[in-house]
């Protein structure tokens, strides 16, 4: 069992530098399919691939849309609505980080919430880093939150390539976004079983 874990390891290791600056758009699609497979997304990132959907600047650009469903999402929508807005005027103007960034403190806020960071002595010190070194991202989400994360502040992440890398990383980043806040939702039912 150790074995598989570390073989994982070593195969997200090799995708991940595969995805973050190849200029082959051939080998970032399969290194992004590869990301995908750690968490059992692979199909639905080829899918996607071939139908353009789940692209995170859609995702994000129709935020009002998307309150309407989800609990976690609703106690915000003029939030959301917002940061919809801002996400399709990032898009239209190629600023592709900013997307990311957005979608990053997006998620960090939830999660923050669903896990009670506040309640943490810590919470005002706490980084990125903690949140990984300390195991405080649940496992579920762990190899999503890192992909959306490293989009966001990792330097070594080329945005100034070709548009169909940019397009199959939105893709990816929106298949990590719906897999996480499909944890969220989940949690929340949870929470709402445990009441009852």
């Amino acid at each position: 069992m150790a074995e598989n874990k570390k073989q994982q390891l070593d195969n997200f290791d090799t995708d991940f530098s595969s995805f973050l600056s190849t200029a082959d758009w051939k080998i970032h699609r399969d290194a992004a399919a590869g990301l995908a497979n750690t968490f059992n997304a692979k199909a639905d990132y080829l899918k996607a691939i071939k139908s353009g959907r789940f692209n995170i600047a859609i995702l994000l650009a129709n935020m009002e849309e998307t309150s309407r469903g989800e609990s976690f999402l609703r106690s915000d929508k003029k939030g959301m609505v917002k940061m919809g807005k801002l996400a399709a005027d990032a898009y239209e103007n190629k600023q592709y980080r900013q997307i990311a960034v957005l979608a990053d403190n997006l998620v960090f806020k939830h999660l923050a919430e669903n896990l009670n960071l506040a309640k943490r002595p810590d919470f005002e010190t706490l980084t990125d880093h903690d949140l990984f070194s300390k195991g405080l991202v649940p496992n579920e989400i762990f190899f999503q939150y890192f992909i959306l994360e490293s989009l966001a502040k990792d330097k070594k992440f080329n945005w100034e390539r070709d548009e169909k890398i940019i397009s199959q990383t939105f893709i990816l980043a929106g298949i990590c976004f719906a897999s996480i806040y499909d944890y969220f939702e989940f949690c929340d039912e949870l929470r709402e079983e445990s009441r009852s």
